[in-house]
């Protein structure tokens, strides 16, 4: 019985050290941070210029690159 109970805690530790919730809300903090910071410097830079760009590309702007970023920091976040 007590070789099942040293299992049951060895397979709860490896649960808490490798826990997700912290390293997804880490990705979004990663992606969404530029992505809102470079889409605001687009439109602060098209507004300086006199330029009117549609929100609908500022919007792909920053689907773009907050995608980019998810997808280049996934890897170093996941890393066990």
């Amino acid at each position: 019985m007590a070789v099942r109970s040293e299992r049951i805690t060895i397979t709860a530790q490896i649960q808490n050290d490798y826990d997700l919730r912290p390293r997804v809300i880490g990705l979004m903090i990663a992606s969404l941070t530029p992505a809102i910071f470079w889409t605001g410097i687009i439109a602060g830079m098209a507004n300086l210029a006199g330029a009117d760009i549609e929100r609908s590309a500022l919007m792909l702007c920053g689907v773009a690159t907050a995608l980019f970023a998810g997808v280049a920091c996934a890897p170093i976040i996941f890393r066990k």
